[in-house]
């Protein structure tokens, strides 16, 4: 099946109860990712085998064999592993009731066995009675154990956004074993960023040595104080219009990082201070930019080369940075003036800001929202952060430094603010 024609043009592809029935899983994961957009959705749903109706009846019995139609079938930790290599996020995984396996599976033990033969047809998807007795038996596992004969997982495919979340880690070092791993990488997806290393990270790290301070350098997006609605909606949106990229560009792309050598003679300050001694000092960004742009002018073929703005800037000065306002805004400004002024020197706040599916695809990954934890543990891995944040609500969580969604922590501000 050629789905070329198609590259890149739908925002969600659902394949529900369909993967298990073709005979090359991987290439279809393969070509569903390829239609969609960066940052593209796929909603799967498949049997599961790490149900207790596999583990009681497997052996012959289980109704999601459904031989000859089903060819291969999955649990969480297989299909995730399989979906990772074909280049998806796993955005989550949950169980769905489903007793229809469960009769099934019984009408099957029952069919094999002469002494049972006279009862297997009650067991039956239509009967009632056997759906009112298996459902609840599936609402059970699905609490206790977490599990049921069917799953859902929604994948989602990389977008340059979500660049930044493992960056985030690599300039923790906490991504990988060792520190110079986390700078080699780092440096990479740094570049992929348009940024370099040391500059992002010296920008980080001062973000966590001064924050709720005017001195951090992420200040503009969150340390002020609105009188009105039509000023944070202007504050939010303003970075699609490049409000803030000038201001943006100084400190990623064009801010010494602490870690230059600064110049030894009058001929080489000239050179450091000059735009071209600047960007001589990021050879990386540069390499990586041109892969980046031989991938996606094909070569650099001349009627390709609009792609690279379109697709790779663009995205990046506008998109990327609106993102990143508004995820910094809602986890640290003030959502109620009463409890959270910077101006007035009341408590700072770094929030932990549960999210929604939709949410987790556009504002956070890698357990970003947890982001009160890192605040209190910045070396914490980002995949540490939601046992960090079990453990410090079993000792008594403040309640401001917590909120359900990104949406009501907005709402929460804008009901706060006059017309």
């Amino acid at each position: 099946m050629d789905l070329g024609e198609w590259a890149g043009k739908f925002d969600l592809a659902i394949t529900h109860q369909l993967i298990e029935h073709v005979r090359d899983p991987r290439d279809l994961l393969a070509k569903l990712r390829g239609i969609l957009k960066p940052g593209g959705v796929l909603s799967v749903e498949t049997p599961d085998i790490d149900a207790w109706d596999f583990r009681l009846l497997s052996r012959r019995y289980w109704a999601g064999y459904h031989i000859p139609r089903h060819f291969y079938i999955f649990n969480k930790s297989n299909f995730t592993e399989l979906a990772r290599e074909v280049g998806f996020e796993v955005v989550s995984t949950r169980s769905l009731v489903n007793p229809v396996f469960w009769i099934h599976s019984i009408q099957s033990y029952c069919a094999d066995k002469p002494w049972l033969r006279r009862i297997a047809k009650f067991f039956h998807h239509q009967n009632v009675l056997m759906l009112a007795l298996f459902t609840p038996l599936e609402i059970l596992q699905t609490r206790l154990a977490g599990t049921s004969s069917n799953m859902q997982i929604n994948l989602r495919r990389f977008a340059l956004h979500r660049l930044f979340f493992p960056t985030h880690d690599c300039i923790h070092y906490s991504l990988f074993p060792t520190k110079a791993e986390n700078r080699v990488w780092g440096t990479i997806l740094s570049a992929l960023l348009g940024t370099s290393f040391d500059a992002i990270r010296d920008q980080h790290m001062d973000h966590h040595r001064q924050f709720g301070t005017e001195d951090d350098p992420g200040a503009s997006d969150y340390y002020l104080r609105f009188r009105s609605r039509s000023q944070l909606l202007a504050f939010v949106l303003g970075p699609l219009v490049g409000s803030i990229l000038l201001v943006k560009i100084g400190d990623y792309l064009l801010r010494p990082s602490r870690r230059a050598a600064p110049p030894a003679t009058p001929q080489t300050a000239a050179g450091h201070a000059s735009l071209l001694g600047k960007l001589a000092r990021y050879p990386a960004i540069a390499a990586v930019q041109l892969a980046v742009c031989a991938v996606l002018t094909r070569g650099f073929r001349l009627g390709e080369l609009w792609r690279y703005p379109m697709f790779n800037v663009l995205p990046a000065v506008t998109v990327f940075l609106f993102l990143v306002r508004l995820r910094m805004f809602l986890e640290h400004g003030s959502l109620d003036y009463t409890v959270c002024d910077y101006l007035e020197h009341r408590r700072p706040t770094a929030r932990t800001i549960y999210a929604s599916t939709l949410e987790r695809i556009f504002l956070c990954g890698s357990d970003f929202n947890y982001h009160h934890e890192h605040h209190l543990y910045p070396a914490v891995p980002g995949y540490q952060l939601p046992r960090l944040h079990a453990e410090l609500v079993a000792a008594g969580l403040d309640s401001q430094d917590v909120r359900p969604t990104y949406a009501r922590a907005f709402a929460e501000i804008w009901r706060n603010l006059p017309a």
